[in-house]
């Protein structure tokens, strides 16, 4: 099967999403979350929704490090993320 070339590259991608929440486990909304490549220094960046919830799609595979911020929290990091095509990966933050 031959698919178009848009649909072929989604294929060689992954996503990180999670949730950002505080010490009480409540949601942390509008915390800026940003995925940067240990590798090639690609950035992706979005904000926590009224969930907490975030979706940061369509990465090329490598090895991430997360770093979600708000304004009264510690900045919360997370490195060696590794996301490889098709996959998901959940990185859930508590920020104190």
């Amino acid at each position: 099967m031959v698919l178009p070339f848009g649909a072929q590259a989604q294929l060689l991608q992954g996503t990180i999403d999670g949730n950002g929440t505080d010490s009480s486990q409540a949601a942390v909304i509008g915390a800026t979350v940003v995925a940067k490549s240990q590798g090639t220094n690609f950035v992706r960046q979005t904000t926590t929704n009224a969930a907490g919830a975030y979706d940061l799609p369509g990465l090329p595979p490598d090895t991430y490090s997360i770093t979600v911020t708000t304004p009264g929290f510690q900045n919360y990091v997370q490195t060696g993320v590794s996301v490889t095509a098709n996959t998901i990966r959940r990185v859930n933050a508590t920020l104190v």
